[in-house]
Order: C-alpha cells, then sequence, then structure tokens
C-alpha cells in the first residue's frame, strides 16, 4: 500500500467499505489524507473492522470536514472499531441535500479514539439518527463542542455510552429540535461527572440515559426541571448513578418511571416528586438505594403505585411524607405487606393521618413484622374511623 495511489473525480469520489473488515492493517497508506476524504461523497464503513490498524497516518489529529450531496449514509461506522489509539482534530460532516432517512450513527463506535476536536453534524432533513457515534469508546478522554443540526432527528441513543475515562465535553447541543428525541442510554457508564456543559432538549425521552454513570449532581443538568419534567420516558433514567439527594421534581409528561433511581448506592434523601403525569408503571424506583433514609413528599395521584414502595436493602427505617392517594396505593399494591424497608413509627403516623381523611375506611393486611410496628395509639386512631388493620 505505500505506493498506492488516489485519485478522486466525480466517478470516483467514495471511500465507503473501502478498506472495511481488513484485519491486517496496520497502517493507513500515505494517500489517505484529510484531502481526499474532503472529496468523498461519503465514506461509510471506510475503516469498519479494522481491529488491527493502530496507525491512521496522515489522518491522526487532522481535521475531517465532509460537504456531501449523498442520498445516503455519509459517514456511519467510518471508523468503527479501529484499534487505535488515535487522535482527530474537528470534524464536520454536513449533508447538502434532503437524505431519504439514513443515518450518521456508530462513526467511532468500539474504536481505539482518544480525543477529537469539535463534531459537527449537519443536514437539510430527514438524518433520522445519530446513535451511537462514541459508544464504547474506552480509551476517550477528551471531546470538544459537539453541534448537532439535524433536522427531523429522532435518536441519540448510545452516543457516549459506555466510556468510562470521558470526564468532560466542551458543549454538547441538538438544534433545529422538532420531535421527541430518544437519549435511551445515551451517557450509560459514562465517566462525566458534571454535566452542566450538556443541554439536553425538552420532551426528550430518556430511559437509561445516565445508567451506571458518575453522575453526581442532577441539578448540574442544565434546565433539568423543564427536561424532567417534559420527559416522556423516564424509566431507569438515574439507574446506578452517584447521585446522593433528589431535588425537588415535577413530572408531567413522562408515563413510565420505574426504576428510575434504582440501585443509586449512594442516595440518602428524595425531596418532592409531584407532577400530573398519567403514570402507568412506577415499579421500585428506589430498590436497592442502601442509603435512603427519607421521602419528603410524594404527590403523584394515579394508578401506578405497584411496587413502588419496594424498598429491597433499602435501611430501616426509611421515612415518607405521605402526600398521594392512600387508598389507590392501598387498592393497587400491598405495600406494607411486601414492604422490605421497614418504615418508623413516624411514617406509620403520616400514614395513618392521610388514611383516616379518606371517604371510605379500609381493611388492610399487613405482614407481621409491620403490624408489630403499628403503636396502639396509632391502631386506635384507625378503629375509630372503622379502619381493620389485620396481622398476615
Amino acid at each position: 500500500f505505500e505506493k498506492l495511489t488516489l485519485e478522486l473525480d466525480e466517478d470516483f469520489n467514495d471511500l465507503s467499505q473501502f478498506f472495511k473488515n481488513f484485519k491486517a492493517l496496520e497502517k493507513l497508506p500515505d494517500c489517505i489524507t484529510p484531502e481526499v476524504i474532503g472529496k468523498c461523497k461519503y465514506i461509510h464503513m471506510m475503516l469498519d473492522g479494522c481491529t488491527a490498524l493502530t496507525n491512521i497516518n496522515r489522518l491522526e489529529g487532522a481535521d475531517i470536514e465532509i460537504r456531501s450531496d449523498s442520498e445516503y449514509d455519509t459517514v456511519r461506522r467510518a471508523f468503527a472499531g479501529v484499534k487505535g489509539p488515535f487522535t482527530l482534530g474537528n470534524v464536520s460532516i454536513t449533508n447538502t441535500v434532503s437524505s431519504i432517512g439514513y443515518d450518521m450513527g456508530e462513526l467511532f463506535v468500539d474504536s481505539g479514539l482518544t480525543s477529537v476536536g469539535d463534531v459537527t453534524l449537519n443536514n437539510v432533513a430527514n438524518n433520522r439518527r445519530c446513535h451511537g457515534i462514541f459508544r464504547n469508546c474506552q480509551k476517550l478522554t477528551s471531546v470538544g463542542n459537539i453541534s448537532i443540526n439535524l433536522k427531523g432527528l429522532i435518536s441519540v441513543q448510545d452516543i457516549f455510552s459506555n466510556t468510562p475515562l470521558l470526564k468532560h465535553i466542551e458543549s454538547f447541543n441538538i438544534n433545529l429540535v422538532d420531535t421527541s428525541i430518544s437519549f435511551y442510554n445515551a451517557f450509560a457508564n459514562c465517566g462525566i461527572t458534571d454535566y452542566s456543559s450538556v443541554n439536553i432538549p425538552i420532551n426528550a425521552s430518556l430511559p437509561q440515559c445516565f445508567a451506571g454513570g458518575q453522575l453526581k449532581l442532577i441539578e448540574n443538568i442544565p434546565n433539568y426541571k423543564e427536561v424532567i419534567r417534559t420527559a416522556t420516558n423516564l424509566s431507569n433514567t438515574f439507574n446506578s448513578t452517584q447521585i446522593e439527594n433528589v431535588p425537588d421534581l415535577v413530572i408531567d409528561n413522562a408515563t413510565v418511571i420505574d426504576h428510575m433511581f434504582f440501585g443509586c448506592k449512594k442516595l440518602r434523601e428524595v425531596a418532592s416528586i409531584t407532577g400530573n403525569a398519567n403514570i402507568t408503571n412506577i415499579t421500585e424506583i428506589f430498590r436497592e438505594c442502601d442509603k435512603l433514609e427519607r421521602i419528603s413528599k410524594n404527590e403523584i395521584t394515579n394508578n401506578a403505585y405497584d411496587g413502588m414502595f419496594g424498598f429491597f436493602q433499602c435501611p430501616t427505617p426509611v421515612k415518607i411524607n405521605f402526600q398521594c392517594n392512600i387508598g389507590t396505593i392501598i387498592e393497587k399494591t400491598g405495600w406494607l405487606g411486601n414492604i422490605n424497608g421497614l418504615p418508623d413509627v413516624e411514617t406509620l403516623n403520616s400514614f395513618a393521618d392521610h388514611a383516616l381523611a379518606l371517604d371510605s375506611p379500609y381493611t388492610l393486611k399487613v405482614s407481621k413484622n409491620i403490624y408489630s410496628l403499628f403503636t396502639s395509639e396509632i391502631l386506635a386512631k384507625l378503629s375509630a374511623k372503622n379502619w381493620t388493620i389485620a396481622s398476615a
């Protein structure tokens, strides 16, 4: 390949799949330059699967710019699986015509990329996905400004998932937002602790968005109140992160918030969670929160309490200030019968006070352990209103 030359013209302006799955390639030839790539319409899968490639030669640290009028994939998986380590300067990809729905995803997936400058993605319309661009780049430490200007974008899922050495992004912005964008797994297992430079649009879908990552403060997420209030899906969003407290949150749009804080081993206190969302799944949102001590207020009122109070492996006692529909909880769950983190007397008093405000009394069976926590005063107070508390 040392003598290989390339002359691009109108008939030959495409390096897509050029070295795809070339397992023995260790060094790119001299003819692969930023200037050559800049003349290409598309380079998708150009180096995909070059798992022995450690020297990208004249591309090392270079700026990459492509302006394409292609209606098909432009850069998808161009550097996927390249062993590296390697660095790139600024990367700018622009499609100048309306595509037919193809994507720019997985550009550097599974590669040895260690740093990249500014990354700008532009398109006129219908570039639906740029997912997994940096997924599983386990050597990645530095990223510049990310600017995504893709009309019709629906997914950035996995964009930085499994990047444990990445600590900071200069900025992250998505423009031209005209629909709900999926951030599924977007920053899962990512090393970033401070997300103050990462701007997530409103009305996004956020399942597992930060799961397993190093996020420490929800408040560091710009506009976090609106991001969470308008999110369409909050399942496992903060699962197994490093947060120690949850600020006041309003949830007005998401229908699913199960396991939202599952496995947050450092979580101690939850402020108020309120909102008008028609939630259908709230299962075990605090499961395995080993240090959870207090839930200040929960005021979500709907029929989705199944398993909400399954505080598996939580400490005892867990203090809860009930501001929610106690009748719904009793009808929909056996929460006191199944609870694993035993409530304290203060919590049971709070439960009783709100229960007595209901229009009708209930008969409630609880486990022996729970029953033993009801003081004679609490039982008398409930009995006076025709409630029956029985040991299962």
